[in-house]
C-alpha cells in the first residue's frame, strides 16, 4: 500500500523533486508508475522463483530468449518474496492484467480461492522497486537490483509484448 495518502495523481503527473526527497527521508522504499506518465512503462511480475524460471526456460526453448534477455539486462530485480520484476517500455500497454494464476488452499485467506503467480503492472499501476526494504514488505525483506537500472529499462515492440504475455498465459492452472 502507498505511503502516499493519494498515489493517483502520479498517474498524469510526474512528482517533483522536492516531493521525492521527502518521501526519501520518510520512507525505506518507493515505486515507480507505470503507463502513460512513464512513457509506457510496464512490467512483468512473477511472485515466485519457480514459475520465473518456467517461464525463462520455456522463453528460450520457444526463441524468445533474446527478447527476455534483452529486457533483463535492461533492469532485473528480485523481490523479497522470492519472486522477480522486468519492466520494459512498449507501444501498446495496458491496465494491470493476471497472466496466469493457481488455485490457493490458504486457511488464513478463506475468501480467496486463487492466487496471481504472473501478472503486469501498466497504466493504473506501480510497483515497488529496489533497494526498497524493512516495513514496505511484511517480511522486511528488500528489493534486490540483479542488472540494469531505471535509465536502462529496455523497449520491446507490440508483437514481442504478445508473445511474452501468450506465453505467460500458459503457466494458467485454472
Amino acid at each position: 500500500r502507498p505511503a502516499v495518502n493519494e498515489w493517483n495523481p502520479y498517474r498524469k503527473r510526474i512528482a517533483t523533486s522536492s516531493e521525492v526527497q521527502v518521501w526519501m527521508q520518510r520512507y525505506s522504499g518507493f515505486a515507480l508508475v507505470c503507463g502513460p506518465i512513464s512513457k509506457n512503462l510496464e512490467l512483468l511480475d512473477f511472485d515466485d522463483a519457480d514459475t520465473c524460471m518456467s517461464f525463462l526456460d520455456a522463453a528460450e526453448r520457444l526463441g524468445l530468449g533474446e527478447i527476455v534477455e534483452r529486457i533483463r539486462a535492461g533492469y532485473a530485480e528480485l523481490t523479497p518474496s522470492g519472486g522477480a520484476h522486468f519492466p520494459y517500455f512498449c507501444d501498446a500497454v495496458s491496465g494491470n492484467t493476471v497472466l496466469a494464476k493457481r488455485p490457493l488452499n490458504d486457511p488464513t485467506r478463506p475468501n480467496q480461492k486463487t492466487e496471481a503467480i504472473i501478472e503486469t503492472r501498466g497504466d493504473g499501476g506501480y510497483f515497488v522497486a529496489a533497494p526498497s526494504n524493512g516495513k514496505v514488505h511484511e517480511n522486511g525483506g528488500a528489493w534486490e537490483l540483479l542488472s540494469g537500472g531505471v535509465d536502462t529499462i529496455a523497449t520491446i515492440t507490440s508483437d514481442e509484448r504478445k508473445q511474452l504475455h501468450d506465453l505467460a498465459r500458459t503457466f494458467d492452472q485454472m
